[in-house]
């Protein structure tokens, strides 16, 4: 028995020592024969042994962990990077830096993966896709991605905080080599020191919130790839009729995106195309406006009649055009009672295939939500409203920003149900923006200054200016009457302390903050980086509430149920519970309209928004239950 024993402890020790020897970094510098050379060089720069151009380490079999490099460039246009879990040359995830565009432009960083030999670098754009950074020229800085599951972070030189958060490889979960890319061989990018490391022992925080975009056509049937003949390109593709069409299934992903890349690849260098098929139906005969984005280029036809025809390919606008997808452009339907057939042919040169379409009156809203009044008159940018319980009536901040600077601007007043009472309730203004009612009084956010107004008599009771502000931007009142104010631009908030707004919280944390509130002795901030964060007022112990997605976090409330309600300015509106879970509950991106600062009227039950550049105020009807 004990032989027995000995052997199986001394197979585990051994299983145990592999698995610890895999999951130390491992050094692989580009002298070792592991590397496979794909158009590269090794040099000597800057006193090291460098490698310009691209390469593999196909030996690797990589799923999770830690790969690093170093990395000097010249400023020069350039995409250097690093690619991984490469399980074909049609099938990898890779992430670059252009240094050409360092410090000028919101995608310095991208993550760029290739499906079915697609590169889809079009379609990556944004947050979890680009990011902004500032690179050191002829200087070694280090390039660091932690990879998990569908989730990467990309860290450059000593920073703590990642400089790309990559919520989604499109690739998912997959396995193969690690290397570094470059598009070319040139020493305007040489790396050094690459090593990497094999482990699952990787956390991240939690993603953003995912909901689906409204109004988009998400189910489609497609057949193809076709070769491009530029003749055919106005020509209906099921006239004739003897031609075979073998059509399959096909749907969007929760942005919209019909990523053609995931069915299908490309017959060649030469474009290709393929057609797309859906049905529209209409309960009666109307017109539909079509918000629609491609790449690179489409024909549309309904009903068999040719509607559009466009080019959106890299440099085809203009020669600074990207050829970045998006809902950039429209045309107007006439749909016929009943079901209406939509065709698409899509076009691909390089750079990402696919098509995303929605229906430009498809507003969404949550069961108990529903559309209420909007105003008749034209605001000046609205960009607050707060609701007087005292007379159920409604102040309109209007900020009108073509106008910086003047103080001409005003506090507008309206009625419980929208209609216009006094377009100059309160005149004189610094383009004012966050109001909140409290106890009588109306506390209005300008540039550099707060101020206090009776409303009964419509004067101004105290101003307090703050003159090192940068942009203060909303405010809140706690039950004890403590005031607090938000600097958008200082990462700061201001508190009210003996008759001066002083410097109450700047933490790291805290990021741009816009909209405020309080509840249960919290001061809730909506953070420029997408997060709603939560200080407590005694402590000012800070932490994170909610993850959302990319958008302007302007407005903050609570209803009757304590649950937090909160919009993002592009216009989308949210229910937070006590426990985080997320809810949209309202999204009105299909027609433009925007939701800034809301407030809540409890005794009518519905959400009175203004919607900054339509000029207008809305009411949403909410019912809230218990």
């Amino acid at each position: 028995m004990k032989p027995i024993l000995s052997r199986l402890t001394a197979i585990l020790l051994f299983i145990l020592t592999l698995t610890n020897l895999s999951a130390q970094p491992v050094e692989a510098g580009f002298d070792s024969p592991r590397w496979q050379f794909l158009n590269a060089d090794t040099i000597q720069y800057e006193g090291r042994l460098g490698l310009i151009g691209s390469a593999l380490l196909s030996d690797v079999e990589f799923t999770n962990g830690i790969i690093e490099v170093d990395l000097i460039v010249t400023g020069e246009r350039s995409y250097p990077g690093l690619i991984f879990r490469m399980g074909s040359y049609e099938n990898y995830e890779r992430v670059y830096v252009r240094p050409h565009r360092a410090g000028l432009y919101p995608d310095a960083i991208q993550y760029s993966p290739s499906i079915n030999g697609v590169t889809e670098w079009q379609f990556c754009n944004g947050d979890g896709y680009t990011a902004p950074i500032v690179l050191p020229e002829n200087e070694w800085f280090t390039m660091k991605m932690e990879i998990k599951g569908t989730r990467a972070n990309l860290y450059i030189g000593d920073n703590t905080d990642p400089a790309l958060e990559m919520h989604n490889l499109k690739n998912g979960v997959t396995s193969g080599s690690i290397g570094v890319f470059s598009d070319g061989r040139s020493p305007a990018a040489v790396y050094s020191n690459f090593r990497y490391e094999l482990t699952d022992d990787i956390k991240f925080e939690d993603p953003p919130f995912t909901d689906l975009a409204p109004g988009m056509i998400r189910d489609w049937d497609y057949s193809g790839p076709y070769k491009y003949a530029e003749k055919d390109i106005k020509k209906y593709p099921l006239s004739d009729k003897n031609k075979e069409i073998n059509w399959q299934s096909i749907s969007a992903d929760p942005a919209g995106l019909v990523d053609i890349g995931l069915y299908t690849g490309r017959t060649g260098a030469e474009p290709d195309y393929i057609i797309a098929k859906t049905i529209l139906h209409a309960e009666n005969a109307r017109t539909m406006e079509l918000n629609f984005g491609y790449s690179d280029l489409v024909s549309i036809f309904l009903n068999g009649r040719l509607m559009f025809t466009g080019n959106s390919a890299y440099q085809s606008r203009d020669p600074s055009f990207l050829g970045i997808i998006g809902l950039f452009d429209a045309i107007y339907l006439p749909l016929e009672k009943g079901d209406n057939e939509l065709v698409l042919k899509v076009y691909e040169t390089f750079g990402g295939w696919g098509f995303m379409c929605q229906d430009g009156a498809d507003n969404f809203y949550a069961d108990g939500l529903s559309k209420g009044w909007e105003t008749d008159v034209l605001f000046k940018i609205p960009e607050s409203v707060a609701h007087d319980p005292a007379g159920n009536e409604y102040y309109v901040s209007n900020y009108d920003g073509y106008n910086p600077g003047q103080a001409s601007q005003a506090i507008a007043k309206i009625s419980s149900g929208g209609k216009l009472i006094d377009a100059g309730w309160l005149t004189g203004l610094a383009n004012p923006t966050g109001i909140t009612v409290h106890d009588g009084k109306l506390y209005i956010t300008q540039r550099k200054e707060l101020t206090i107004v009776d409303i009964k008599t419509a004067s101004i009771e105290k101003s307090y200016p703050k003159q090192d502000a940068a942009f203060m931007n909303d405010v809140a009142v706690s039950p004890d009457g403590d005031i607090f104010v938000s600097d958008s631009r200082k990462h700061l908030i201001y508190k009210l302390e003996d008759g001066q707004l002083v410097d109450w919280l700047a933490d790291d944390d805290i990021k741009n903050p816009n909209g405020l509130h309080i509840l249960d002795g919290n001061l809730f901030v909506g953070n420029g980086n997408n997060y709603l964060m939560k200080v407590d007022v005694k402590t000012k112990d800070v932490s994170s509430v909610a993850h959302l997605n990319t958008g302007i976090i302007d407005g903050i409330k609570s209803d009757k149920n304590g649950n937090l309600i909160v919009s993002h300015n592009e216009g989308r509106l949210f229910r937070i519970t006590r426990e985080g879970e997320i809810t949209k509950i309202a999204d009105l991106t299909p027609e433009g309209i925007r939701m800034a600062d809301f407030d809540i009227n409890m005794k009518d039950g519905v959400i009175v928004i203004p919607t900054f550049t339509r000029n207008t105020v809305i009411a949403i009807n909410y019912s809230q239950q218990e």
